[in-house]
């Protein structure tokens, strides 16, 4: 069964939102995302490199020293995320090419800061919000 983005952003800002209180639900997160990530989702790759690299980490202490265990995969996860949002977001899936306007705009590995792709992505995003909002 494929997971959507948009099942992916929900579960995750949820998880989010309640703060990551426990260990428990740290590990569902990273293998609800690890399956995404198994079947092309390159929202998940993003966001568990977002769980997983230091600065970024939600959560209580319990759980930032859970996901520090994983802090070495950050630059891979991003890494790896950036081909399949590339991919993701030609399928005009909007959570990938938001992802992409932030690799262009903050320099997330592989790409350098770029203001001017970070705009095309945006512009992207808009023209394909504006379709699904004539298109219901």
């Amino acid at each position: 069964m494929s997971i959507s983005d948009d099942e992916i952003l929900e579960a995750v800002l949820d998880i989010v939102h309640a703060r990551l209180s426990t260990v428990v639900e740290a590990e569902q997160v990273v293998k609800t995302l690890r399956n995404a990530i198994g079947e092309g989702s390159g929202v998940a790759a993003y966001e568990l490199a977002m769980f997983v690299c230091p600065g970024f980490m939600a959560g209580t202490d319990e759980v930032r020293q859970y996901f520090l265990q994983f802090s070495g995969e950050c630059e891979d996860l991003f890494k790896t995320a950036f081909p399949m949002l590339l991919r993701n977001a030609e399928e005009g899936r909007v959570h990938a090419m938001s992802r992409l306007s932030v690799y262009y705009q903050t320099g997330i590995p592989p790409v350098t800061i770029d203001h001017n792709v970070m705009r095309e992505w945006d512009d992207r995003i808009a023209k394909e919000l504006a379709k699904d909002r004539k298109n219901p």
